[in-house]
């Protein structure tokens, strides 16, 4: 499971997100799947259950989401953007 950095504000509009970063001044903007992905970012979604969830909204097959989720975990966890829950 993992949760978002506090630091990290979100604005989301129609069907994707924005992330501001309040310290770096930086952006990101999120593309409908890694919204609903950062969406399901909670602390209580289980890797998995985002994956079903992906599969379930976007009619994706489980590898093809599970590919999505473990990338855009892999890239947000560089960025500092959330961490894992312990």
């Amino acid at each position: 499971m993992y949760i978002k950095n506090q630091k990290m504000a979100s604005r989301e509009f129609e069907h994707e997100a924005v992330l501001v970063d309040s310290d770096e001044k930086e952006l990101l903007e999120l593309n409908p799947v890694a919204t609903e992905i950062w969406r399901l970012i909670d602390g209580t979604n289980e890797v998995e259950n985002i994956v079903l969830r992906l599969c379930e909204k976007f009619d994706v097959s489980p590898k093809k989401a599970g590919k999505d989720v473990t990338k855009f975990v892999k890239k947000l966890l560089d960025m500092e953007v959330i961490t894992e829950r312990k």
